[in-house]
């Protein structure tokens, strides 16, 4: 083994060598931490003196035969080679003499002196004892005998010493290093540069970076670090692996330590950030010295850092691998108690609460709940449960153990709504009169989310019944629960009388908690707009609670009954920025049941403008991040969505396999039905199944009539249903729900007004169509909607065609295509490819040549060139650019001069086909 960073020891070693050869005897103690090289420097000596002709015996000192009288002197002499009869002689002597006990007599002491002398006469003798802490009294009373008269004799004597809290015998001891002619020599753990050079050799040392780090992992305590390095497959590389070699030396230091020191040691390993030394010497019960020097003696064996802590946390279990659980249970019991009393946190009291059994003591439940709370704060819900759950176990008063129940479903809720729903209905059976009002508030929504119609109503009467009993913020509590009923199944928000002042219904609270506040403000907002209120009004509120609302998993009804009054309101170019908000933000991504919701929106949101692969991205997550059991009827947002998006991009067996998914029959009472009666008809129309789809589209309208929320930003129903109706050939029919769509419309609900004028131009004349289809364009652009913006320009494109205007077709089809590929709806772009692939004559050169010269326009060229390319006569460039005919008529006389063309086809051609449109139509004139 390469002995790094001790060569003045064994420059010192050596020169006891040279002396004791010339005979003049002496005796070294090499004295250090456990693991700091002193018995690799024991075995160098050793090897050294056997190269210079000494007669070398050895001995390693033990825990075991501390007690057995003579026990090293023995080891020393039976290891004296074969062939020394003078060594043999001294090991019977030794025999012949045991009985005189621990304190040998002055003769026995000489007589061994003589004997050793004698045998050095013929060759110096090097006795090298390694663990000198463990050996016998007696054996040590020798070599002190020894080391009196060693001077004159070829006798070398080393000894290796662990350093330890209490010496085994001081006075000994203290005698033995006093002599003139011993040396001592303090072995020091290794310097960074010592790590390296012992990591890497000579030739190839490691980096400082590297050795930085293996130093900070082991101290420079040579034994761990050689069980660090033991654990890489290449000592140079990182990150590093600490495993078994690690803890094994870890293991075999704490080996050599007295039984105090282990257990400061282990109290430091279970104390950690909280360590210190008073804290120790309470749950330890040694005295402060005393600690003070355990700690002292492991930071110099390099298992504690500078602040009194070990250094990695496999250190860490190997220092406690040692204890049964029953020692580890009370020891982690004691450390609660311990820091509860000081005042420590609730969190780090608790995991020790967990990882002690169970305790007796109540003080332990009002801790371990508030854990609990700290733990959903910080989004730890799996250790909150484990909080909950030991104290609901601890707890023996029923009403305690009601109210935890209560507190683990709220916590399991934000993980696996099922399991929540489970926990309340265990505690709280519906039939009870003796529910809590809090708790029964909680089972009632939670009933509520899953369908139990029945349970809940039950629970309602039971609550309306006592609602004058209620504390204000339980009052607060019921009425939010009843709005979010309410904006659940529509149908309640009249028999509830949400919102309203009426002697039976629920009485608004006059003061809100701030969480409870923000649920109802939602919830009036959502419910304005299912009622028909200003959507401009909806707007803006909606918006104000997103800007103030805390983003959590306790917010998510609030902000989904936010966004969905944006959706409603045909607000998604509102709800975009949001939707982009909420998923980057870091607290709203800890709750399972959070992130589900929140990519469910966002898929929705996606859908609406047009974004058919995120919608699907999103909606097939928000599945995946929540098994089926947990949705509830809420499976209704995510999978009507998926349904949506993969039906506009043409994967019709995917579909299939998710229209099989069973769904419970409460979902069609609620808002969520409505959502999927529309996606499976749009799947149906797609699929060629135009009368199912018209089935799905009237029942959906029925149900909306029905529950007083027919507005066409939840389910624009009527066009949908004249969708199918034109696949059917029936026009007079579709005209007739498409005018009454259009009747019904709010001067700002834009995107509707765009699909239904999408819808009336394929009920009416040729040569009407394009005016309204351009309308239908510009209306849906400027909504955000890209998909239903690429089917207007589709339909534009083919009335184009049909009325023989080839140039505005082709132009416009492109502009289809192109809107068709980045919203993913490989239908409709299959559907435009062949009105794309018409060759156009002197399109080629025109796309040759424009691509250069498009440089050479004027910035008033350029506005005239795009709108002709785009197929604009030149009375409506003159409309557009405030000029007049005759200046545009100039224009484009230069612009094909320069650019080489001869007509408007070639100067379409080549702009469009090189990608090269000089500006967007909608950023010219008016």
């Amino acid at each position: 083994m390469m002995l790094v960073e001790r060569d003045d020891d064994l420059t010192s070693l050596q020169d006891l060598l040279i002396e004791g050869g010339a005979g003049r005897g002496g005796t070294a103690i090499i004295a250090g931490p456990p693991g700091s090289g002193k018995t690799a420097l024991v075995h160098g000596f050793a090897e050294r003196a056997a190269a210079h002709r000494f007669t070398v015996l050895t001995a390693t000192g033990s825990k075991a035969e501390s007690n057995l009288p003579l026990g090293a002197l023995s080891q020393l002499f039976h290891s004296a080679p074969p062939g020394q009869s003078d060594a043999g002689h001294i090991a019977s002597l030794i025999a012949d003499i045991v009985d005189d006990g621990p304190e040998l007599r002055v003769q026995t002491l000489h007589r061994l002196f003589l004997a050793v002398n004698d045998l050095a006469q013929r060759s110096p003798v090097a006795l090298c004892i390694d663990d000198l802490q463990h050996i016998d009294r007696a054996s040590l009373q020798w070599l002190l005998y020894l080391a009196r008269r060693i001077r004159a004799a070829r006798v070398v004597v080393v000894g290796a010493e662990c350093d330890l809290l209490w010496p085994t015998d001081p006075v000994l001891r203290t005698e033995l290093l006093s002599q003139p002619h011993t040396r001592r020599i303090r072995l020091n753990l290794l310097s960074p540069d010592g790590v390296a050079r012992v990591l890497g050799g000579p030739a190839r040392p490691v980096t400082g970076r590297t050795a930085n780090l293996y130093h900070h992992l082991t101290g420079g305590n040579p034994l761990l670090l050689h069980g660090l390095a033991a654990d890489q497959q290449d000592p140079h590389a990182l990150p590093m692996q600490v495993a078994n070699g690690f803890t094994r030396a870890v293991e075999s230091c704490l080996y050599n330590f007295e039984a105090p020191v282990l257990q400061v040691a282990r109290s430091i390993a279970v104390l950690g950030e909280q360590v210190s030394t008073m804290m120790l010497s309470q749950l330890t019960g040694l005295q402060v010295q005393s600690v003070a020097r355990a700690v002292d003696l492991l930071t110099r064996t390099g298992l504690l850092d500078d602040s009194s802590r070990l250094r990695h946390v496999s250190a860490v279990e190997a220092v406690l691998d040692g204890m049964s659980s029953e020692e580890r249970s009370d020891l982690h019991r004691r450390t609660a108690r311990l820091l509860n009393q000081s005042g420590v946190a609730a969190p780090v009291v608790a995991a020790h609460l967990v990882a002690s059994a169970p305790p007796e003591d109540t003080w332990a439940v009002p801790v371990l709940r508030e854990a609990a709370d700290r733990s959903v704060d910080d989004g730890m819900f799996a250790q909150a449960l484990e909080y909950l759950n030991l104290a609901h176990r601890i707890t023996p008063d029923k009403s305690q153990r009601a109210s935890i129940k209560t507190a683990l479903a709220r916590v399991e809720w934000r993980i696996s709504p099922a399991s929540a729903l489970l926990h309340l209905t265990d505690v709280i059976p519906v039939e009870t009169n003796h529910v809590p009002p809090h708790d029964a508030i909680m089972l009632l929504r939670y009933l509520a989310w899953y369908g139990r119609t029945a349970e809940a109503s039950r629970v309602l009467d039971w609550l309306d019944d006592h609602r004058t009993k209620l504390s204000q913020r339980a009052a607060s509590e019921l009425f939010l629960s009843k709005m979010i009923i309410a904006c659940l199944y529509p149908n309640s928000i009249q028999a509830l009388q949400i919102g309203k002042v009426a002697e039976d219904g629920p009485r608004r609270p006059d003061t809100l908690p701030v969480d409870a506040s923000f649920g109802i403000r939602a919830g009036d907002v959502l419910i304005a707009a299912l009622s028909g209120d200003s959507a401009d009004s909806v707007v803006a509120h909606a918006e104000q609670i997103l800007q103030q609302i805390h983003v959590d998993g306790s917010s998510a009804a609030a902000m989904s009954g936010a966004v969905a009054a944006l959706l409603y309101t045909e607000g998604v170019d509102r709800a975009v920025p949001w939707s982009t908000s909420l998923a980057a933000h870091p607290s709203g991504d800890r709750s399972p049941t959070w992130r589900a919701l929140c990519t469910a929106l966002r898929a929705e949101i996606s859908l609406r403008t047009g974004d058919l692969p995120a919608a699907e991205r999103l909606a097939a997550g928000a599945l995946r991040e929540l098994p089926q059991h947990d949705w509830g009827l809420a499976i209704g947002v995510p999978l009507s969505c998926l349904l949506s998006a993969k039906t506009s991009m043409g994967k019709y067996r995917e579909c299939e396999r998710y229209l099989r998914i069973p769904l419970p029959r409460q979902i069609f009472d609620t808002l969520f039905g409505l959502h999927f009666l529309e996606a499976r008809g749009r799947y149906h129309l797609a699929a060629g199944r135009a009368h199912a789809a018209l089935s799905d589209f009237l029942t959906c309208g029925n149900l909306m009539r029905g529950w007083n929320v027919d507005r066409p930003g939840v389910v624009a129903w009527r066009l949908r249903a004249a969708d199918a109706y034109l696949h059917m050939r029936r026009t007079s029919e579709a005209r007739t729900l498409v005018e009454e769509q259009l009747g019904l419309l709010a001067a700002n609900e834009t995107r509707t007004r765009g699909h239904a004028l999408t819808l009336l131009a394929a009920t009416t004349d040729l040569r009407g169509r394009p005016a309204r289809l351009r309308e239908a364009v510009e209306l849906l652009r400027a909504r955000g909607d890209r998909l239903g913006t690429a089917h207007a320009l589709a339909a534009l494109s083919r009335a184009y065609h049909a009325l023989g205007d080839s140039a505005k077709a082709r132009n416009t089809v492109r502009r289809a295509q192109q809107l068709a590929k980045e919203c993913g709806a490989i239908p409709l772009s299959g559907e435009l490819l062949p009105e794309l692939s018409h060759s156009y004559v002197g399109a080629e050169r025109a796309t040759t040549i424009c691509g250069e010269r498009v440089a050479t326009l004027s910035d008033a060229e350029r506005r005239v060139a795009s709108l002709a390319a785009y197929g604009h006569t030149n009375r409506e460039i003159s409309s557009k650019l405030f000029i007049t005919v005759s200046t545009v008529e100039q224009h484009l006389t230069r612009i094909y001069r320069k650019l080489n063309v001869n007509s408007r086809a070639e100067l379409s051609d080549g702009l469009m086909s090189a990608n090269d449109v000089l500006c967007d139509e909608s950023t010219m004139g008016a």
